[in-house]
């Protein structure tokens, strides 16, 4: 874990769908040596050291001659497969050209070069033959020269000839696995066109992307679509891989030096984000933790979820939800509204509350007779470098502000309808400031809903518990928060997304204003 929340979080700062490989769900080489240019103190702690491992394929770069394109994907998907398996859970992999992959890890020069053999062992088991070559940053001189470095040493290797003892019975094998993984991710890709009404090349990049951000292989992911979209979840351990725990730094803001947001009427779902230069005047860090916790005893996963993501403008999209129901179509439908939600929003061009009043229609088009209740919402600075959550509730419970200070408040609801009863209901939205070292905290009624006590009540008890926890670190509190609330027996289950605004300089003389929520209703569409 503790791999994790350093080279993932730092790398992760800047993650846009279009940076990531549409067949391996790897980043790409322009996201991967934005990462390498991080300073080194922020991707790892303590003393430990950094750095890059390169690996490059062999007999990957002439398809026809080898059953076509299918068999390329394939063998591309089985490799990152086997490299995410032989790497650390928080290690960064991207390919990096049509045939070559590389890590970003830490350790010393007897791990780097450990791992880097493990792989291309591996990868001949599966009927891959690799040259693989590692470099220490400090060795070179910083993470990007360790690159080029381990880039040499696989050039320097011996031609990537094909292994010469691999039978032709192995051939054949790695052939029809190839073939497999490739119809397997054909078939999941085709779910997602169902689901989203796309073309090919958009499902197949939403597919990559969610196998990136589940911390899933694509083949793993296609493999959870395929069973949850047939029915048969609760047979399948790896649906246990819904099950998100998830501790990402996902933004650092700055300032704007202008006013930073138009509205252009007659449309409130017209509000955009101006490009503007930005200061170093009041930057701050946002993270989250979130956390699925099943209900005792049961198998398979329910209809609860939470995301969060970067917008291509800087804006933080926030989401958590809940979807009737504790059996395969809740996790399916489930499935579709997390995919959905990314889908729709693109970017803060659209107001929270026109994501939902989309994502309403899309469930009811689905057919399923599933209620669902959804927390949207997005994060961005104002013209005076405020931090600013605007969101929409649909029927579901109010976020809970957590101030550095010890207080947690209800944030107030517009009690706007649930999602999948009446598409033409109006929907507003909320904003209000975010206090420095503030936590907003979104969950589901499991953390508060017991058969004992009204739901007032157990607010009042998750308050209670948040303030004693204001100032400890978002992970801490959110494990804190679930011991707290829910009985190790308890019969629903509970998600939690924890949202921390750290490292808030140049805010302090905003305490004191107290919360101050405003609230806009969303106008007919023109």
């Amino acid at each position: 874990m503790e791999r994790e929340s350093t080279i993932a979080q730092t790398a992760r700062l800047t993650p846009l769908q279009a940076n990531l490989d549409p067949v391996t769900g790897f980043v790409d080489r322009r996201w991967f040596e934005a990462a390498l240019a991080q300073p080194q103190s922020l991707l790892t702690r303590g003393s430990a050291g950094l750095g890059v491992i390169a690996v490059r394929l062999a007999a990957v770069t002439q398809p026809r001659a080898e059953g076509g394109l299918s068999v390329r994907d394939g063998r591309l998907l089985i490799a990152a497969e086997v490299i995410q398996s032989v790497a650390d859970k928080g290690d960064l992999a991207a390919r990096i050209g049509y045939d070559r992959f590389a890590v970003l890890t830490s350790g010393d020069a007897v791990r780097l070069a450990d791992t880097a053999s493990g792989m291309v062992a591996k990868l001949r088991v599966t009927g891959i033959s690799a040259s693989a070559g590692w470099a220490s940053s400090g060795r070179q001189g910083g993470l990007s020269a360790a690159l080029k470095s381990a880039e040499r040493r696989v050039r320097a290797s011996n031609g990537l000839p094909r292994a010469r003892e691999e039978s032709a019975a192995r051939a054949v094998v790695a052939v029809r696995d190839a073939v497999a993984a490739s119809a397997l991710r054909g078939e999941a890709t085709g779910i997602l066109m169902q689901w989203h009404h796309c073309t090919p090349e958009r499902a197949g990049r939403e597919l990559a992307y969610q196998a990136h951000e589940l911390g899933l292989s694509v083949t793993a992911m296609a493999r959870l679509l395929v069973v949850v979209s047939a029915g048969n979840v609760a047979d399948m351990p790896t649906a246990r891989g819904i099950e998100l725990d998830r501790t990402v730094r996902l933004a650092t803001y700055t300032a704007p030096s202008q006013p930073a947001w138009t509205v252009e009427p007659p449309n409130a779902a017209n509000v955009r984000m101006a490009s503007q230069p930005e200061t170093a005047a009041s930057a701050f860090d946002l993270r989250i933790a979130g956390r699925y916790q099943a209900a005792a005893g049961r198998r398979g996963s329910g209809g609860d979820w939470f995301d969060g993501f970067i917008l291509p403008d800087n804006a933080v999209g926030l989401v958590l939800g809940d979807v009737s129901g504790h059996d395969t179509l809740a996790v399916t439908v489930m499935m579709q509204l997390r995919s959905l939600v990314r889908t729709i929003t693109g970017r803060s061009e659209i107001a929270p509350s026109e994501v939902l009043r989309r994502l309403d229609h899309r469930l009811i088009e689905l057919g399923s007779d599933r209620l669902a209740t959804v927390v949207f919402g997005w994060t961005h600075t104002d013209a005076a470098g405020h931090l600013m959550l605007r969101w929409c509730n649909a029927g579901h419970l109010a976020p809970v502000l957590i101030t550095s200070d010890g207080v947690a408040t209800v944030l107030p609801s517009a009690h706007d309808l649930l999602l999948g009863l009446d598409g033409k209901t109006q929907r507003t939205d909320l904003t209000i400031e975010l206090p420095p070292g503030a936590t907003v905290v979104l969950y589901t009624d499991g953390l508060v809903e017991t058969r004992t006590a009204s739901i007032d009540d157990g607010l009042a008890r998750l308050c209670a518990a948040a303030g004693r926890l204001a100032n400890r670190a978002e992970t801490e509190l959110r494990d804190s928060l679930l011991s707290a609330m829910v009985a190790p027996d308890s019969p629903d289950d509970v998600t939690l997304l924890a949202v921390r605004i750290a490292g808030a300089a140049g805010f302090a003389a905003q305490r004191g204003r107290g919360i101050q929520v405003t609230s806009s209703p969303q106008l007919a569409p023109a």
